[in-house]
């Protein structure tokens, strides 16, 4: 019986692994100035206690470049097109948003560095997959930590 036990609770461990070694360098961290800075954990825990916004950019490689480009989009400054719009507002439904709030609200906290991160990372590549189904794709990668982006 104690065997048993210690395999459940070895078990149950698994699934709550966490990274410990992901601040062994510094990562790169975008603050949405269009400039990247290279900090540390005790940096980027400054941010997060200063409620200042950033990104992690450390893992995103190519992509990186990508996103900022597909950020300078020009926005049209007079409604043209209540034609075509209009018709689909009939279609427009706030049941999949409200299923997919629901569901990503549902986990205890997304931190990326834990396993519910993992899972709600999971849970939202799927969820947009679903959506987009053939007319797109969505492209997951990889971090020193459980969480994908």
């Amino acid at each position: 019986m104690v065997k048993l036990s210690s395999l459940v609770w070895g078990a149950l461990a698994v699934g709550h692994v966490v990274s410990k070694d992901i601040y062994a360098d510094k990562r790169r961290i975008s603050l949405g100035t269009g400039s990247d800075v290279w900090m540390d954990e005790a940096e980027i825990h400054a941010l997060v206690r200063n409620n200042q916004r950033f990104r992690d950019i450390t893992d995103m490689g190519p992509q990186v470049e990508r996103s900022r480009a597909s950020n300078m989009s020009v926005f049209p400054t007079k409604v043209t097109q209540q034609a075509v719009v209009n018709p689909l507002l009939r279609q427009v439904s706030d049941t999949v948003p409200q299923n997919v709030l629901r569901n990503l609200t549902s986990f205890h906290n997304r931190y990326y560095n834990g396993d519910f991160g993992r899972q709600s990372s999971e849970y939202l590549f799927q969820t947009v997959s679903t959506i987009l189904g053939k007319h797109g794709q969505v492209t997951r990668f990889a971090h020193k930590f459980p969480q994908s982006s």
